[in-house]
């Protein structure tokens, strides 16, 4: 069952570094409730690159947090529940303060 756990914390890992990697690039979806949310006369004078910077930065903690989640998981020392729990806060922190 271990196992298990593992490869799912890694699958969802892979999948937030590959949309992180995107953002970052400025390419792909642009997944930013600010964005989403904004009418179309907000979304014509917004700058893009700031709400693809934010995502790229917030789903690149959010993988790393979970690659430590499955560190964690496989290997059962409490140590790697900091950096995983660090790269959550972090994410909030700045998911909402920018």
């Amino acid at each position: 069952m271990k196992e298990i756990n593992v490869v799912i914390c890694l699958f969802i890992a892979l999948v937030l570094f590959i949309l992180g990697a995107l953002q970052c690039k400025g390419k792909g979806p642009l997944l930013n409730n600010t964005w989403l949310f904004s009418s179309k006369l907000e979304r014509a004078g917004a700058d893009k690159k700031r709400f693809y910077r934010q995502s790229g930065a917030v789903f690149l903690l959010l993988g790393a947090a979970f690659l430590f989640m499955a560190v964690w998981v496989w290997t059962d020392m409490a140590i790697f529940a900091v950096p995983m729990a660090l790269g959550f806060i972090a994410a909030l922190v700045f998911a909402f303060k920018s």
